[in-house]
Parts: C-alpha cells; sequence; structure tokens
C-alpha cells in the first residue's frame, strides 16, 4: 500500500492546550477581541486624525512599533474622509465597539466609548461626549450603523497599581480651534481633559477587570 495512513488530527481550543514544559517557542494571544491598534495620524502641523480604521502592518499593537506601516482607511466617510496624513504613532489599544453581549455585561461599569466625530470638511475628532464637545462643524459619523462609537476605553484606574494605564488626552489649538486626541501633546495644543484610559503598554488588555 503506497498512500499514506491518514490520521485524523483533532482540534483544540486554546484552553484545552497545556503549555507548561514546552519545548518550542510559540506565540499565544490572550485577546479574542481586542486586537484594534488606535494610530494618531497628522497632516501639516495641526491637522491630526486618530482611528482604529488602518491597514497596513500593524506592528505592536502597543508601544509605537512601526508607525509607518500603517495607511488610514475610513471607507465609509465619503467626501469626510481625511486624506494625506502620516502616522505618527501607535497610542494603544482599545477594546472593539463590537464586544460580545456577555463581555459587554461585565466589563460595563469600567469602560466608556469613544465616539467618532468629523466635520464636511475632513477633520477629525474622538472624544467621550457624544455632542462631539459643542466643536462649531463636528457630528458624529457613525459607520455601518456603529453608532460612531470608534471602541472603547476604560473609565478609570485602579490606584494600588501604579502604571496599570495610561490617560487618553483631548487636546485643543489654542487658537485654531482644531483638536487632537493622543496620549502626549501632539505639539503646541492645550489640554483640555483626561478622555478614559489604555492599557499600559505591555499589559494584557481586558485582563485587569
Amino acid at each position: 500500500m503506497d498512500q499514506a495512513l491518514k490520521i485524523p488530527v483533532p482540534k483544540l481550543t486554546c484552553e484545552q492546550v497545556d503549555f507548561h514544559g514546552t519545548a518550542q517557542r510559540m506565540l499565544v494571544s490572550y485577546s479574542l477581541f481586542i486586537d484594534r491598534a488606535l494610530v494618531l495620524f497628522k497632516k501639516g502641523t495641526t491637522d491630526y486624525v486618530t482611528t482604529t480604521a488602518v491597514e497596513g502592518i500593524p506592528g505592536e499593537s502597543a508601544g509605537g512599533a512601526l508607525p509607518g506601516a500603517f495607511i488610514l482607511a475610513m471607507e465609509g466617510l465619503g467626501s469626510a474622509a481625511p486624506t494625506d496624513y502620516s502616522p505618527v504613532r501607535v497610542e494603544g489599544p482599545i477594546l472593539s465597539p463590537t464586544l460580545p453581549d456577555d463581555v459587554m455585561a461585565r466589563m460595563k461599569p469600567f469602560i466608556k466609548p469613544l465616539y467618532r466625530c468629523g466635520t464636511s470638511t475632513g477633520r477629525m475628532l474622538l472624544t467621550d461626549r457624544q455632542d462631539c464637545e459643542l466643536a462649531a462643524g463636528y457630528s458624529r459619523r457613525p459607520l455601518a450603523g456603529d453608532g460612531a462609537v470608534e471602541g472603547y476605553i476604560y473609565s478609570s484606574v485602579d490606584p494600588v497599581r501604579e502604571g496599570q494605564r495610561r490617560p487618553l488626552k483631548l487636546w485643543r489649538h489654542p487658537t485654531l480651534g482644531v483638536y487632537a486626541t493622543a496620549t502626549l501633546n501632539p505639539g503646541a495644543f492645550t489640554f483640555v481633559r483626561d478622555l478614559g484610559f489604555l492599557p499600559a503598554v505591555g499589559q494584557l488588555p481586558g485582563r485587569d477587570l
């Protein structure tokens, strides 16, 4: 008999595999639904876009690796889609807007939505306020019925665990009235407030709840 003997191999989930004592290297992901990198883009000296709508090689989801591999992928915004922006930094991971119902029920007391706002000229803003900061010309920009929710971030930190989460901040240009959402001051901007918190670099998202 020349044919090789075919033996069916059972499929295992991660929960069924014992990794202890494993001699080989392997890559393990602890995240089922939190693989959305929040990336800061820039055009000129004052125009910023912070979004998870990206294409390209992601690199590390937190820590800023390979930001140059990202490009904007803002399908669905039509004429309001920003163009000619270059990546600056990966701010960190955020929770997907499509969390499973059971996960949402468990995490709801600890998280808050980030709303996607924009203008007809392509300026974008991420904020925790549904009214888009009452900024002139800005309104919520929903995509595929997502209610304009870009994703979810933590609403608080654990005071006994230093460095557990990093604040995501809202910044406003003092004369131009444009906004930026970033963990660091993007330039000549004025701090408005902390919007919420991202998992710290190296932390497993969602495992601190």
